[in-house]
């Protein structure tokens, strides 16, 4: 639990497909994580760091699936008021398949990502996510 947002996560160690972590943590009453601030951003990057290069990726609850470059939270469909981008990012170079992002643990940045790809992820558990 970060003591600061009051925001608990789960790494998720099977690698799925968007798609499939966002209905695994549905089951769980839970949801992709959201970085919403550079606390969010800096506490996720603190989580991973111990999992090293097997977290080359990992999802996060931030995608333009509605409407192409318009990058939004999955929880609630709302427009994003955080982001923390790589330079040159988000690219689009595969338009019509990267609708989901990832954050890049090495980075610590975001990049856009094929919906598709096994990645890791962290599920944000209770009410305060």
């Amino acid at each position: 639990m970060n003591h600061e947002t009051h925001k608990c996560y789960k790494a998720i160690t099977t690698p799925l497909t968007y798609y499939e972590a966002q209905a695994l943590c549905y089951n769980m009453d839970a949801k992709l994580a959201e970085p919403k601030s550079y606390k969010d951003q800096n506490y996720l990057t603190h989580l991973i760091t111990p999992y090293g290069t097997s977290y080359q990726y990992v999802w996060i609850g931030v995608h333009d699936l509605d409407k192409e470059g318009k990058f939004a939270y999955d929880s609630d469909s709302k427009e994003i008021g955080f982001s923390y981008w790589a330079p040159n990012e988000p690219d689009s170079n595969n338009a019509d398949n990267e609708d989901a992002v990832v954050m890049v643990p090495y980075l610590s940045q975001w990049r856009e990502c094929i919906y598709t790809k096994l990645i890791y992820f962290f599920a944000g558990l209770g009410s305060k996510i």
